[in-house]
């Protein structure tokens, strides 16, 4: 197994793919669309990367904000599918909320995401510019891909999760929670849009404001060992979704600290070009074979 500590430097070249990003694009006020124009109108923006499902323009504001709205508004549904494709949010705010025996499916970078109330669902969020909340959620099976995750109320979740800070629960119960895995074609540039490095993970961390009672704990790590379990079969679902299923390794796949041994190393990357690219290769390698343990990704001076 292999603790991998990758860093790029801020001077490296905009031809870097997956390079640190110094700001990031991830929020958009009107999603896929821009404006206004000359004539007050608001069009869909960039190459229209959304299969030509959305409307091409909007003659106002108030036209585009009513159907917005309701595009990024999913609620009160039941046995339903869903699926937002790659373009089709660009940046917008998702609310997900009162639906029961769902499959909710959002493929594209968001700004925020809010899932409440939510029965027996099968929910994938792509990247998220800032937080994804869960509240008062229960018996659902969730991959969450965020700068940032907080859960509360929540009960019986079993949750895949690629975080770029430490995921805070509160009022959780039986949250059973793993790392990210697999993803989409455009997942790379969502990552690098929402300024989300792929080898800064923080997935293992988790903060429990409200701790077990007589010192137990609210969540436990996802059981990977059985690939039929009830867990997986759950996560399963979402390959129907995605061309070619959920597959790739634009996040490496880290493992949960029980899986470190004292035969652990250790392995710094200088801060240039070459020396991500190095520690990019290693950490995916590694990742492949299920022995990294830990990935870091952060600007190093001298």
């Amino acid at each position: 197994m292999g603790l991998c500590a990758s860093s790029t430097s801020a001077a490296a070249p905009p031809s870097l793919h997956l390079r640190f990003p110094a700001a990031s694009a991830g929020s958009r006020k009107f999603g896929p669309y821009a404006g206004p124009d000359a004539s007050g109108g608001y069009r869909l923006d960039g190459d229209g990367a959304a299969g030509g499902l959305l409307p091409a323009s909007f003659s106002s504001q108030a036209e585009l904000r009513a159907w917005l709205l309701d595009h990024v508004t999913i609620t009160h549904r039941s046995n339903a599918t869903i699926v937002r494709g790659a373009g089709s949010l660009r940046g917008a705010q998702c609310i997900v909320a009162d639906c029961k025996g769902c499959n909710i499916v959002l493929l594209d970078h968001t700004s925020t995401v809010s899932v409440d109330r939510c029965r027996d669902c099968r929910i994938l969020i792509g990247p998220c510019d800032a937080s994804v909340f869960l509240r008062d959620c229960a018996d659902c099976t969730i991959a969450v891909a965020a700068r940032q995750l907080r859960t509360r109320g929540c009960k019986d979740i079993a949750l895949r999760l690629f975080c770029g800070t430490a995921p805070v629960i509160e009022k959780t119960k039986r949250l059973r929670i793993g790392c990210w895995r697999g993803g989409w074609f455009e997942l790379e540039r969502q990552l690098e849009t929402c300024a989300l490095s792929p080898f800064q993970n923080r997935w293992t961390e988790v903060h429990d404001f409200t701790p077990a009672a007589g010192g137990g704990q609210n969540w436990s790590w996802l059981d990977t060992s059985a690939a039929s379990n009830e867990d997986e079969e759950g996560f399963k679902v979402f390959d129907q979704f995605v061309p070619g299923g959920m597959t790739g390794d634009a996040v490496p796949l880290t493992k949960s600290p029980r899986g470190a041994s004292p035969e652990d190393c250790i392995m710094l990357f200088d801060a240039t070009p070459g020396g991500y690219e190095r520690g990019a290769a290693a950490a995916r390698a590694l990742a492949k074979k299920e022995q990294l343990v830990d990935c870091k990704h952060q600007t190093m001076t001298p």
